[in-house]
């Protein structure tokens, strides 16, 4: 019943947002993905949701954690953009507890006026989340994120707030395969440069399963003036040590990365292909208290 109650929940909340006027959104770089092992799997992590990446991808998937986790993250992007993410859950008796903060950067940006050289100037987007998530059961946990963003080019800025809710939920006692759904940035336009364009809001759900060594997972996106598009991704552990990863992340893209673990530390790796821009490339390092 609880189930049930809750997917009537996403679904009207969606409808209600989806109803905005169409139009091209703003504040992309919020749907640049953070975490090397979501990224390595295709993006296809919401059912999964089980590192500090969860912040981003789906904050009903910090319920899971035991320990205290943190995560930092480093994305050479295009060109001379940079994308860097930093997150940490708190697992307390009253629920679990999350907070991340995202930069990008784009790097010296040459300024001309009547081509004559002005010099360089920076643009920066950036992001800050906390997060919530408690457990409804054994085995279903709700979770929520509250984000303040701020863009700016130069002189000029532009700020907005925006929500995000989920869900996650183990179907079998193992623990074994799991589902997940997130409605993501919902929120009001955001205002910059005398212009107000609509959040990157999306519907995502999926589901993961384990097999032994394998872990495959899937996802399907619903994106806000856009087509349905789908990720999938899966990982191979070979012992305690090493990870290896690939996946498909919707845009015709094959993704590829491996994580190393030592104790209780991960460092991973993930590689995108951008076609003729070049390939985004990430690393992070997680640990576990």
């Amino acid at each position: 019943m609880k189930l049930s109650y809750l997917i009537v929940v996403f679904t009207v909340l969606a409808a209600m947002t989806a109803a905005h006027a169409a139009g091209e959104t703003g504040a992309q770089f919020l749907n640049i993905g953070v975490g090397a092992r979501a990224t390595a799997m295709g993006n296809s992590f919401v059912a999964s949701a089980d590192d500090p990446s969860a912040i981003y991808w789906n904050p009903a998937g910090l319920a899971q954690f035991e320990y205290i986790e943190i995560m930092a993250s480093h994305n050479f992007w295009i060109e001379d953009m940079s994308y860097q993410f930093a997150g940490a859950v708190f697992p307390t008796e009253y629920g679990s507890f999350g907070i991340s903060f995202a930069y990008s950067s784009s790097g010296k940006i040459p300024k001309y006026e009547n081509f004559t050289y002005l010099g360089d100037f920076n643009a920066y987007d950036m992001v800050g989340t906390v997060a919530y998530a408690a457990r409804l059961g054994d085995f279903m946990s709700l979770g929520g994120s509250f984000k303040l963003i701020q863009q700016k080019i130069e002189e000029e800025s532009g700020f907005g707030y925006a929500f995000d809710i989920g869900i996650h939920k183990y179907l079998d006692p193992e623990q074994k395969i799991s589902i997940g759904a997130a409605v993501q940035n919902i929120g009001p336009d955001i205002k910059f440069i005398n212009e107000a364009d609509p959040l990157p809001f999306k519907i995502k759900g999926g589901m993961a399963v384990s097999l032994g060594s394998f872990k495959v997972t899937g996802d399907i996106t619903s994106p806000k003036n856009e087509d349905v598009y789908f990720n999938f991704g899966g990982q191979l552990a070979i012992g305690e040590i090493l990870a290896l990863r690939a996946g498909y992340n919707g845009e015709q893209k094959m993704t590829a990365g491996a994580g190393v673990v030592f104790h209780d530390a991960e460092l991973g790796f993930s590689y995108v292909p951008m076609e003729e821009l070049g390939s985004s490339t990430m690393l992070s390092l997680a640990f576990k208290f």
